[in-house]
C-alpha cells in the first residue's frame, strides 16, 4: 500500500490517518476536507493536502477512506469507485436510500471493492459471543436486548456538540444513524432482522434538531404480514361461514373477498428475492455453501420461482427435487400441513428406496413460502424422512419458524 486518501477532517479521520501510518509507515497519506477547503491548521499524519476529488483521483491512490459527513458519502464515494479506487466508507453508508442504492450500483457496475466501516463485529468479545451462539453452548436464544447511549456534550469534549455531525440533520446526524453499529452487529449475531416497530423521539434536553432516542423492535422470524393482501383470501370459507361480515352482510361480500387472490408480479419478484436470502442465512449458520448440498427441495407451487432460485445458486437438475409434476400434485402438496408433511416424507423415502441419493446422509435444503409473504429455510442433516415442522398462527397466514428445533 503506497498511496492512501482520507476524505474528511473530522475526529474519526484523525484516528484513520494515525492507524494507517502505523500499518503502512512508508505510505503517502492524502487528506481532503469534506468541503474541499484548505485547512489553516496542520493536519496530523497527512503528507499531502488536496482540495478536490479530481486531485485525489489524479494521484491514483491504492485505496480511499470516505469519512466525510453521511450526507456527503455518495458524492465522494461514487467518483472514486468510477475511477477504480477501492473505498472504505464510514458508517452509515448513506442517509437516504437513493444514495445507498447509487453507491451499491456503482460498486456492482465497476467491480470495485467497497466496504462500510461497521467494525464492532471484529472485536474479540464479539467473536467470542458469535462462537457461543453458533455452538449453542448457552442454549437456545429467544430474545436479545441491545442498549447503547452516549451523553452528547461529553462524547467529543473538545467540540461544541451543537456543531457536531451527531446533532445536525443536514449532516446525517441523529441517534438512528450515528449509533447504527448496534444494528449491524445485532444482525451479524442474530441473523437478518425484520423491522416490526420503531419510535424516533427527542427528549428536548439538548435542543437538537434530530432524534436523540430510538426504540426498535425487530425479529428474524421472516414473517412479513405487511404483504398479506398480495396473496390471501380476505374472508376464508363460504359466504355462510364464521366471518361476522359474511354472516351479517352476505350481500356486501364480493367473490374477490371469498376466493384466493394474488398479485402475481409482486409475489414472483418478492419470492425470488427472499428465497435466496433465507437459503444463504441457513447455509451460513450451518457453515456450508451451495456446493455442499446434495439435494434442494423447494416447496413452491410455481416452477418458474423454483427454477430461478436453482439457477441463482448454480444447482444442477440432479440436486433439485421439485415435489410437483402436475396440477394434481400441486393441489395435493399445497392442500394442508398434515398432507404436506406426509407427501414430502413419502417422496423422500421413495427417493432413498430408488437409491437416488445413495447410502450417505442427506445434506439437504428446504425452502418454504406462505401467505403474507412468509418465508423460511432450513438445512437438513438427517437421512431421508427429515421432518417438515411448520406451524399455523392464524387463519390468514402460514408462518414458518426457521429457528424451531427439528425443522426440516
Amino acid at each position: 500500500m503506497k498511496k492512501i486518501a482520507v476524505i474528511g477532517l473530522g475526529n474519526i479521520t484523525t484516528r484513520h490517518r494515525k492507524n494507517l501510518k502505523m500499518i503502512y509507515p512508508s505510505a503517502v497519506i492524502y487528506a481532503m476536507s469534506a468541503s474541499g477547503r484548505i485547512p489553516v491548521d496542520s493536519v496530523s499524519n497527512a503528507d499531502v493536502i488536496v482540495s478536490s476529488l479530481s486531485e485525489v483521483i489524479n494521484h491514483k491512490p491504492d485505496m480511499a477512506i470516505v469519512a466525510s459527513p453521511t450526507t456527503f458519502h455518495a458524492r465522494h464515494a461514487i467518483p472514486l469507485i468510477e475511477a477504480g479506487i477501492p473505498v472504505l466508507i464510514e458508517k452509515p453508508l448513506a442517509d437516504e436510500e437513493s444514495d445507498a442504492v447509487a453507491i451499491i450500483e456503482a460498486a456492482d457496475k465497476y467491480k470495485v471493492p467497497v466496504v462500510v466501516g461497521y467494525c464492532l463485529r471484529y472485536l474479540p468479545s464479539s467473536r467470542y459471543v458469535k462462537n457461543l451462539l453458533e455452538e449453542r453452548s448457552i442454549g437456545k436464544l429467544y430474545n436479545a436486548f441491545v442498549d447503547i447511549g452516549q451523553y452528547l456534550p461529553d462524547w467529543r469534549p473538545n467540540k461544541d456538540y451543537h456543531d457536531s455531525v451527531s446533532a445536525n440533520s443536514y449532516l446525517g446526524g441523529g441517534a438512528l444513524l450515528e449509533l447504527s453499529h448496534e444494528i449491524d452487529y445485532a444482525q451479524w449475531l442474530l441473523g437478518q432482522l425484520n423491522l416490526q416497530y420503531a419510535i424516533l423521539r427527542s427528549s428536548e434536553e439538548l435542543s437538537l434538531d434530530v432524534e436523540d432516542v430510538v426504540d426498535i423492535l425487530a425479529t428474524n422470524m421472516h414473517s412479513e404480514g405487511k404483504h398479506a393482501e398480495e396473496l390471501c383470501t380476505k374472508f376464508p370459507g363460504s359466504k355462510f361461514g364464521w366471518s361476522d361480515r359474511m354472516r351479517l352482510e352476505p350481500e356486501n361480500v364480493t367473490d374477490e373477498e371469498i376466493y384466493p387472490i394474488m398479485n402475481g408480479n409482486f409475489v414472483f419478484k418478492h419470492a425470488v428475492t427472499r428465497f435466496p436470502e433465507t437459503m444463504n442465512e441457513a447455509l451460513e449458520k450451518a457453515g456450508k455453501t451451495p456446493e455442499d448440498l446434495d439435494m434442494f427441495i423447494p416447496h413452491q407451487a410455481n416452477l418458474r420461482i423454483a427454477q430461478f432460485v436453482q439457477q441463482r445458486f448454480g444447482l444442477p437438475d440432479e440436486k433439485v427435487y421439485n415435489n410437483f409434476n402436475s396440477a394434481v400434485a400441486i393441489a395435493i402438496v399445497g392442500n394442508c400441513g398434515a398432507k404436506k408433511r406426509a407427501v414430502l416424507r413419502q417422496q423422500l423415502y421413495a427417493g432413498v428406496r430408488q437409491q437416488r441419493f445413495g447410502e450417505q446422509p442427506i445434506r439437504g435444503h428446504r425452502d418454504c413460502r406462505g401467505a403474507g409473504s412468509t418465508v423460511g429455510a432450513k438445512r437438513c442433516g438427517e437421512r431421508a424422512g427429515c421432518r417438515v415442522a411448520c406451524r399455523q398462527q392464524h387463519e390468514r397466514h402460514f408462518y414458518v419458524d426457521p429457528t424451531r428445533k427439528g425443522l426440516g
